[in-house]
């Protein structure tokens, strides 16, 4: 899924930094970003129903949206009760519908945090800071220990641990950074 901590954290840059492309070339507004996951596993059992509802629970769509009602609705059937094609995307409010100036905020965000890492390895500076999601250090996947030679052992050597963000705290998090001027080029 798509976490507003994460965006933050400049772990999860790509879905965001798209929608902002997109917007600057087709002038037009995002009102969501979402992950749609491939599913090819085998589904069996003999009432066809069910096996429809399990291969849609399988693709459901993840991520935010703009928590407009047009919006919304446009999106989804029935988001009055289980959503068919998206997660937690519902008029009641749910974790993943943000209103449109919070949901710009962290497009905005993500494009200085972007901007941020790319004038930092332009200058050179590629410091070793792997992230810590929860327990989960990205170490654990990375395939480039040997080159790093990560180890929280020597000086310096510390995880930037990733601070899980709802959306009420989302407000919060922004306030300070700039999100409403364009980036420097």
């Amino acid at each position: 899924a798509l976490e507003p901590g994460r965006v933050l954290a400049g772990l999860q840059l790509q879905l965001p930094l798209y929608l902002l492309a997109v917007e600057q070339a087709l002038h037009a507004h995002p009102a969501g970003a979402f992950y749609y996951a491939i599913d090819e596993s085998v589904l069996e059992g003999d009432n066809p129903e069910r096996i429809r509802e399990k291969r849609l629970a399988a693709c459901r769509l993840s991520g935010l949206a703009v928590a407009e009602e047009a919006v919304l609705r446009g999106m989804e059937r029935d988001l009055a009760g289980k959503s068919s094609t998206m997660t937690q995307v519902k008029l009641d409010g749910g974790e993943a519908a943000l209103p449109p100036e919070l949901f710009r905020s962290l497009l905005i965000a993500a494009l200085r945090e972007g901007a941020g890492l790319a004038r930092d390895i332009l200058a050179g500076r590629a410091p070793i800071r792997p992230a810590k999601d929860g327990n989960r250090p990205a170490c654990d996947w990375c395939e480039y220990h040997s080159v790093c030679l990560f180890d929280t052992r020597f000086p310096g050597n510390r995880y930037r641990h990733v601070r899980p963000c709802k959306k009420e705290d989302l407000a919060k998090r922004l306030e300070g950074r700039d999100t409403h001027a364009p980036v420097d080029r």
